[in-house]
């Protein structure tokens, strides 16, 4: 089953080694398009080189689009039981939030003209 949509990270990446490749796994919140009340939560994976992007580049709140294939995971617990999960497979991703860094030089910027601009007072305004 194909999935795309727009979530939050609700968590930070969790970045291991399989080999020479990243395996990053994360998870997301996504809202209910037709249910205001309702969020869907989605464990996901990206591996190689995206992985190491989206480990690198996102982190707990950050706002992502993702798009892949869900794919059902079954294994045994270390209780003997067995278990089973859905989980994204990431085909791709897209950035949502504009860069942090630039939006906060913007504003550290904006501030410190604020802060040096000159003050004057009603009389200074010739009409």
């Amino acid at each position: 089953m194909i999935f795309s949509g727009v979530g939050r990270l609700t968590r930070n990446c969790e970045v291991k080694q399989a080999g020479q490749s990243t395996v990053c796994k994360f998870s997301i919140a996504c809202a209910d398009n037709y249910s205001k009340d309702k969020t869907h939560f989605f464990n996901c994976v990206s591996f190689g080189k995206q992985g190491d992007v989206i480990a690198k580049y996102f982190q707990k709140g950050s706002k992502i689009y993702v798009y892949g294939f869900l794919k059902q995971e079954s294994w045994t617990g270390n209780d003997g039981n067995k278990k089973s999960a859905v989980c994204l497979h990431v085909d791709g991703f897209e950035f949502v939030d504009p860069k942090k860094d630039a939006a906060q030089t913007v504003a550290d910027k904006f501030d410190g003209e604020i802060q040096n601009a000159p003050s004057f007072s009603d009389e200074d305004i010739p009409f």
